[in-house]
């Protein structure tokens, strides 16, 4: 048997958050708004994958995931891609923060400041290469999906002129502050609710516990 893919990080709703989707949602129906549950940092897309490769995908992260300490991030500012008045994706943007005294663990270049979940990623990359997977062209460039656009009335230029209003009235806001202690692998199931997001298995950075808000 097959199933839908993805690896994350998870990342649980904050009042601010909500309060933004509340505001967004109304000035726009072409707007598909991401489940408060739903929410997370993509690090890689698997798609389709079979089973038996769950055991070798979850050895893989859990190599990588060993390797690193925990580490800050801070949700800021909406924006759209590819661009405020002709969007597709509305997301959150983010910053890594230091959060704490350091333990004394050692861990790649970039394990602390603004490269963790980069670095972490791109060994994710590396890692399922060797399993079969192909590398993702694009550079990673890491964001919180809030809303994707449904058709083509994203085209419509006046809704399309209010949800950029809307967007510009939300930047700089700070939408809370996380350490994130773990990567995930998820299933995808589609319904006709919308997607229901799994946790296959979740893999603690450095062994630590899972992600909490700081």
């Amino acid at each position: 048997m097959s199933l839908r893919a993805f690896i994350s990080v998870n990342i649980p709703s904050t009042p601010e958050i909500d309060d933004t989707l509340r505001n967004l949602a109304g000035c726009v129906r072409s707007v598909t708004w991401v489940k408060r549950e739903n929410l997370h940092f993509t690090l890689k897309f698997l798609g389709q994958i079979e089973e038996k490769s769950v055991s070798g995908i979850s050895a893989a992260l859990r190599d990588v995931s060993a390797r690193y300490v925990p580490f800050g991030i801070s949700l800021k500012s909406v924006g759209a891609f590819p661009g405020e008045m002709r969007p597709k994706v509305v997301w959150i943007g983010m910053e890594e923060i230091r959060i704490g005294p350091e333990d004394g663990r050692i861990g790649p270049v970039g394990t602390h400041g603004s490269g963790t979940m980069a670095a972490i990623q791109a060994e994710i990359e590396d890692a399922l290469a060797f399993l079969g997977f192909k590398k993702e062209d694009r550079p990673f460039s890491p964001h919180l999906t809030i809303g994707r656009v449904k058709n083509r009335e994203g085209q419509n230029l006046t809704a399309n002129k209010i949800l950029a209003e809307k967007i510009g009235l939300s930047k700089g806001f700070n939408y809370g502050t996380f350490e994130v202690s773990s990567i995930c692998l998820m299933r995808s199931d589609l319904l006709p609710t919308g997607p229901r997001y799994t946790v296959i298995e979740e893999f603690p950075l450095g062994l630590s516990s899972p992600l909490k808000r700081v």
